[in-house]
């Protein structure tokens, strides 16, 4: 679907403002198809696939199974970043004490203490250079980006807020592989090497394998799977 096929749907061009497309306008049209709103464009967020959604409830029951007040934990919940984005991370840690209630467009940026993005072939652009920015940009104070390893399974790399410059910077254990182990935030503890996610060719992986340098995210750019074109299945 493209993005002028989308306009139509919310009405003529002229209500579109300088920005483009507002949460508001968006929630308001109740689009018949998951979307995302990034920096006022609205694009059609890809569907997941089964390995994709492995890593993603793993890491949730993790968290769940750690958590506590008053912090929950969502999969796959809009997240408003502002007047005219408004994104989908994988799983989110939410401080519910922050706001007395989630707005009806999504969880407030106010809210969110962890993003986590887990990386396929088609969002590795997005991953990580675009959303990592806007998340950062938002206030967001933790950053978690999950890439494939050589062995096929999870590799996190752990990403803090820099107050003064509103980018992620690697923590100071930046790379997690076989566990994950970290006190923010709060005290977790992930057996990553226990979440194995073959190819179902037998080839060999090209994502990862922990030991190289990962670039500061939000710093540069590239494509990725939200697009304003049509649904895409992706392979993670």
């Amino acid at each position: 679907m493209s993005v002028g096929m989308m306009a139509g749907e919310f009405g003529g061009q002229s209500e579109i403002g300088r920005g483009g497309w507002s949460c508001a306008q968006v929630s308001a049209s109740d689009p018949p198809y998951d979307w995302e709103l990034v920096e006022g464009e609205v694009v059609v967020r890809g569907r997941i696939g089964y390995r994709h959604r492995l890593i993603r409830d793993a890491l949730v029951r993790a968290l769940g199974s750690a958590r506590r007040a008053p912090y929950a934990i969502r999969a796959d919940q809009r997240i408003v970043l502002g007047e005219f984005s408004a994104l989908r991370p994988d799983v989110v840690v939410v401080d519910e004490s922050a706001v007395e209630m989630y707005a009806a467009e999504g969880i407030p940026a106010a809210a969110a203490v962890l993003v986590v993005e887990i990386v396929s072939d088609d969002s590795r652009g997005d991953d990580w250079y675009r959303t990592p920015r806007l998340y950062a940009a938002a206030g967001i104070a933790n950053f978690w980006r999950v890439e494939r390893g050589l062995d096929d399974r999870p590799i996190v790399y752990q990403y803090w807020l820099d107050d003064e410059s509103r980018e992620y910077v690697p923590a100071p254990t930046p790379i997690h592989s076989g566990t994950l182990s970290t006190a923010v935030p709060f005290p977790v503890r992930v057996d990553l090497s226990a979440i194995y996610t073959p190819r179902p060719d037998g080839r060999a992986s090209r994502r990862s394998d922990g030991r190289g340098l990962s670039p500061r995210p939000g710093a540069g750019c590239g494509g990725g799977s939200r697009r304003p074109i049509e649904s895409v299945a992706t392979g993670w």
